[in-house]
């Protein structure tokens, strides 16, 4: 029996995009293991953080392709500022990063199919553990993008109780008096999100049709899945950023979002024009 999860899609390497995909991840993998040589750290070290980094260009690209599924050209456009960030850059937050992924296919249903008990169960036990070892805001947000999927049309009502058990897990941090932590973000940590987030909010207002197909069923996406995505996303990110300072550490992300969103600044001007009248 096959088990059709919604967390794994296929990688079509004869696609040309997956090609150039490649070809930039093994010229930024070498890259990073020669810069890290260079800053002093041993051979171990330095095939940890190159291949670290280069699973966070890798992320970039999927968490676009998932947020803009007709930009296969504008998923590569944030790899190259992604790419320095990283050289200065050692905390990159995987495991965060898959997680986000995982739940962003499941309320899109790019891979064609709806979430299984499976997929749910994985889910669950991966919040718990980032719950311990990084922050309440991961079950929490797991909670919502889940029970989103159950509310828009095509939703399961097996979402509900793990949602809801995901929920009361986030909850009971609150329990503790350091659930919020105090932070210090440097003027480029708030540039940075000062700037991506009207970016990428200005994006997904504009986003209406989706030409792109899902993966194995092959119908069309539903914009208004992407979009709530998208908006959820933005939220857990921004959390992250304010409550722990992870802003250049999930910087695949907001990468990611300001790729995707830098060939719609020209549509701003057609915004102006009603003003002006």
């Amino acid at each position: 029996m096959v088990v059709r999860s919604s967390l794994i899609r296929s990688f079509d390497i004869k696609e040309k995009s997956s090609k150039w995909l490649i070809g930039i991840l093994i010229a930024s993998l070498i890259s990073f293991y020669i810069w890290s040589i260079y800053s002093g750290n041993g051979v171990l070290e330095a095939v940890k953080h190159s291949l670290v980094k280069t699973i966070g260009l890798y992320l970039s690209w999927c968490f676009a392709r998932e947020l803009d599924p007709d930009a296969k050209v504008e998923a590569f456009y944030g790899l190259a500022p992604l790419f320095i960030i990283f050289i200065f850059v050692d905390e990159v937050l995987i495991l965060p990063g898959i997680f986000f992924l995982l739940l962003t296919r499941i309320l899109t249903r790019s891979s064609g199919s709806m979430v299984t008990n499976f997929d749910l169960i994985f889910v669950l036990f991966f919040s718990v553990y980032l719950y311990f070892f990084y922050s309440f805001i991961f079950p929490l947000s797991a909670s919502i993008f889940i029970f989103a999927d159950y509310k828009l049309k095509g939703g399961q009502k097996r979402n509900i109780p793990y949602a809801s058990f995901m929920l009361i897990i986030s909850l009971l941090s609150f329990l503790n008096l350091y659930t919020i932590e105090k932070t210090e973000t440097s003027i480029i940590d708030i540039l940075m999100v000062s700037l991506i987030t009207p970016m990428f909010a200005f994006r997904l207002s504009t986003l209406k049709n989706i030409l792109s197909t899902s993966d194995r069923d092959k119908y069309f996406l539903s914009p208004k899945r992407i979009k709530l995505a998208g908006i959820l996303l933005l939220m857990s990110s921004t959390a992250l950023a304010i409550n722990y300072g992870y802003i250049f550490q999930m910087g695949f992300l907001w990468m990611a979002m300001l790729g995707i969103s830098i060939p719609h600044i020209k549509n701003l001007k057609t915004l102006q024009k009603p003003l002006e009248g």
